[in-house]
């Protein structure tokens, strides 16, 4: 039988650490510039392969009392034995990767592991570049895999900062031509790589066709890549850049001998990258047997997501629980749902979605169960606006910080409603149209400001409407379909010119459409599902006829004004909410 005493292995290194503390049995004085730390050969040793390869190699520090140490800080070293003889290590922003290094040098790998992961916990937009060149240059591979994963999702924000363009040009190449890469259209990387060449012109023009074969020119638009182009001041690069979009598959061609550094490899790939923005997540809503008017209607909880380049529909991991009329925003890159309603029951639940790991999770609840609310999220904060509450119009307004975990009452909507359309703009929410307090459609339209707390009204709508879509995109917004108890479902689209503040019509839906989801990538508006539904004159007056759930789908060009339609979607919905990540 084998046992050990329960706090031995820990009694044992508190002992061993009050021998060194006391410079008792100490065999060996290691010296950094003017300073001397005793110490025990064996313990060294122990801890380091550094200094296990030192005494056990027959280097002639194997017999000198004395060693000195370069290339190492005698405040970092005093942390690192402090560490071997008490285990314990104290990490800082302002050490930590010094104290990496050193590690790193000396083979004390828990203190490595320490250190990176401390790295890890610390990455933002501001220095994950910084934290992946480190990496690189040290051989972490733990720590590089995960500040280029990091890279990656944040790239857009990464490249606003200031490190980004002293990235080195392997790094740079490789992170270019990523198919990992966060981004909404393939311009935002030209953007990226013309930062980084235009910073040190000079001396990267050599690099130029090497970074600019990492780009997919013909996924940039002649528009986009006149507005790249012109912000350039060097003749050469906007010719060769002009060339390029119209030749990138001869992009080898172009290159002169002794003037660039050589292509090994032409990039034949002509496809969106695979995190680019190119899908749409179409989530919850409910559906009715067509044709069949007095069936019950069905609450979904299936997840739909359309590919915009392949024009394809996929299935994606269920809602935990079936849920419409919930509102739907995206929060650091996950998507996230609140409230809405069940079999007639109203939630204050919200989870979140994940499409890497493609799991759902819950996350706190909002303090008022809500149906028919607004969702959008501004500085990474959640605000839930309105909507049905209970047995009556919502005029509240909750917020939700990630960085405390909990939602809290944060204002009062001066024009209580549900199943309006909202949409975050510029470090605006807009808020459009609805069903008042006294169930009736509203034109009303406003502007808030979370960090104000200021309402702002705009200029109503030309068609009251509720259950309708709202986007925005280049200067505008944009009210789609909806329903008011005059038309029935609609087919209109009211464009308002925030600058002018004035709405206008647009050219209409294919069809009528109430409870639509609505949402925009790339220049268009999608817009899936919804309910087709007429008013009928009676005797007793108008009433609404059997609604028609729809499993159909357009979408918009806003710069032709043309609609057209798209695959059906896999199952009928309505009041269903769509987001792009």
């Amino acid at each position: 039988m084998e046992s050990s005493p329960p706090g031995y292995s820990r009694r044992l290194l508190k002992n061993v650490e009050q021998l060194w503390d006391n410079f008792q049995f100490c065999d060996i004085c290691l010296v950094i510039g003017r300073h001397k730390f005793q110490a025990h050969r064996n313990i060294l040793a122990a801890a380091s392969s550094f200094f296990k390869a030192m005494f056990l190699s027959g280097m002639e520090e194997q017999d000198q009392k004395e060693i000195q140490l370069h290339d190492i800080s005698s405040d970092i070293f005093r942390v690192l034995i402090k560490f071997i003889y008490s285990g314990v290590v104290s990490v800082s922003a302002e050490t930590c990767q010094d104290l990496l290094s050193a590690a790193d040098m000396l083979g004390i790998e828990d203190v490595v592991d320490i250190c990176s992961q401390f790295l890890i916990e610390s990455l933002e937009p501001c220095n994950c570049v910084g934290i992946f060149a480190f990496a690189d240059a040290h051989n972490l591979v733990h720590l590089k895999h995960q500040a280029r994963l990091f890279l990656e999702k944040n790239f857009v924000a990464a490249v606003e900062e200031d490190e980004f363009v002293y990235i080195e040009p392997k790094s740079l190449l490789s992170v270019l031509g990523s198919e990992k890469l966060h981004i909404e259209n393939e311009s935002q990387v030209l953007e990226a790589a013309m930062k980084w060449l235009s910073a040190d012109l000079p001396k990267r023009r050599k690099h130029l066709l090497q970074v600019l074969n990492e780009i997919r020119f013909n996924l940039i638009s002649q528009r986009q890549l006149h507005v790249i182009t012109s912000t350039c001041d060097d003749q050469g690069v906007q010719t060769l850049l002009t060339k390029l979009s119209q030749h990138s598959h001869h992009i080898m061609s172009f290159s002169p001998c002794g003037i660039f550094l050589p292509v090994d490899k032409p990039n034949m790939l002509t496809g969106p990258r695979e995190n680019a923005k190119r899908y749409i997540y179409v989530v919850g809503g409910f559906t009715r047997k067509r044709h069949d008017f007095s069936a019950n209607i069905s609450t979904l909880q299936c997840v739909e997501r359309f590919d915009v380049y392949t024009k394809t529909w996929q299935v994606y991991q269920h809602l935990s629980h079936p849920r419409s009329s919930h509102g739907m925003a995206v929060l650091d890159q996950r998507i996230v749902v609140a409230g809405g309603e069940d079999a007639f029951l109203i939630t204050a639940s919200v989870e979140s979605f994940d499409p890497d790991e493609n799991i759902w999770t819950a996350l706190p609840s909002m303090n008022y169960p809500r149906y028919g609310l607004g969702l959008a999220t501004l500085d990474n904060t959640l605000y839930a606006l309105g909507g049905y509450v209970g047995s009556e119009t919502g005029e509240t307004v909750e917020k939700y910080d990630p960085n405390c975990g909990m939602w809290v009452l944060f204002d009062t909507m001066p024009n209580p409603r549900f199943s309006m359309a909202i949409v975050e703009y510029e470090g605006l929410i807009y808020i459009a149209g609805g069903m008042s307090n006294l169930s009736i459609e509203s034109d009303v339209v406003q502007s808030y400001n979370p960090i104000t707390k200021e309402w702002c009204p705009l200029a109503k709508l030309k068609s009251p409407r509720a259950y309708h879509g709202l986007v925005a995109h280049d200067g505008c917004l944009y009210a789609v379909g909806g329903f008011n108890e005059y038309q029935g479902s609609l087919n209109s689209v009211e464009k308002y010119s925030i600058k002018d503040d004035r709405w206008s019509f647009v050219s209409p839906l294919q069809m009528s459409r109430a409870g639509a989801a609505v949402t925009v990538l790339g220049g268009k508006m999608y817009v899936f599902g919804g309910r087709s539904q007429d008013v009928l004159d009676t005797a007793g007056g108008s009433m609404p006829s059997p609604s028609i759930t729809l499993d159909s789908s357009e979408e918009y060009d806003f710069s032709r004004d043309v609609w057209t339609n798209l695959p059906r979607m896999l199952s009928e919905r309505c009041e269903a909410v769509a987001v792009v990540l």
